[in-house]
C-alpha cells in the first residue's frame, strides 16, 4: 500500500503543504501531482505477508516490509513473510536489502533471510534494464539459480530471498559502480549493497 510517512518524509515540502491544508494527504498529493512532478512513490507491506502493487506513472519504491522496520534498522525484516511485489509501467526499485531512506537509519540490513525457502519476496513484472533489485552487500553473498523460468535470489548461506519471477538472468552491479540517486532513487548509499539491473 502506499507508505503516507515514507512520501512525506522524503518530500517535506508535501509534509507541509498536508500540514497547511492544501491537502488532505500525501496520497492525494502524490495521485494529483506528485506522480506527474517525478517524485517518487513509496509502497510497503507489514510484518505479515503481503500482496504490494505500486502505481504512478514515475518511480516506485516497492518493500514487504513495515515502514518502521525500515526506520528502527529491524534485524528481522521479512523473518517469516512470503511478500509478492508487483511492477507496473515506470521504474520500479524492488528492496530486498539496504532500504534506508536518506534521511533515515543508515543501517543496511538483508530482507528475508532467517527460514530458509520459507521467507523470501516474489517479484513480478519485472522490467529487465528499467527496473531495480536492491539487496544489501556485495554480489559476492549472492547466489543465483535459474528454476521453473524465475531466477532464484540466495544468500551464500543458502537463505532463500527473492525469486523473479520470469526472469532467468540478472545482472548484479556493486554500490562502488552504480549510484542509486543517478536513478532519482532516495536511498541512504552509506553502506555495501548491490543492484540487479
Amino acid at each position: 500500500m502506499f507508505n503516507e510517512n515514507a512520501y512525506l518524509q522524503v518530500y517535506p515540502d508535501v509534509a507541509a503543504a498536508v500540514k497547511a491544508g492544501s491537502f488532505s494527504s500525501g496520497l492525494q498529493h502524490y495521485t494529483q501531482f506528485g506522480q506527474q512532478e517525478n517524485r517518487i512513490g513509496f509502497f510497503f507491506g507489514s510484518s505479515g505477508n503481503d500482496t504490494i502493487t505500486g502505481f504512478g506513472q514515475g518511480t516506485k519504491v516497492l518493500a514487504g516490509v513495515a515502514f518502521d522496520a525500515l526506520l528502527n534498522g529491524s534485524t528481522v525484516a521479512g523473518v517469516g513473510e512470503v511478500d509478492t511485489l508487483i511492477g507496473r509501467e515506470g521504474r520500479d526499485v524492488f528492496v530486498l536489502g539496504h532500504p534506508t531512506l536518506s534521511s533515515l537509519t543508515s543501517t543496511p540490513q538483508q530482507f528475508y533471510v532467517g527460514r530458509g525457502n520459507a521467507d523470501y519476496a516474489l517479484i513480478r513484472n519485472f522490467q529487465r534494464f528499467e527496473d531495480l533489485i536492491v539487496l544489501e552487500g556485495s554480489p559476492q553473498n549472492y547466489n543465483f539459480q535459474v528454476v521453473n523460468g524465475s531466477l532464484n535470489i540466495f544468500r551464500t548461506s543458502g537463505d532463500l530471498v527473492g525469486i523473479v519471477e520470469g526472469v532467468t538472468s540478472l545482472m548484479p552491479v556493486s554500490n562502488d559502480l552504480f549510484d542509486l540517486k543517478t536513478f532519482n532513487v532516495p536511498l541512504n548509499t552509506s553502506g555495501p549493497f548491490s543492484i540487479l539491473l
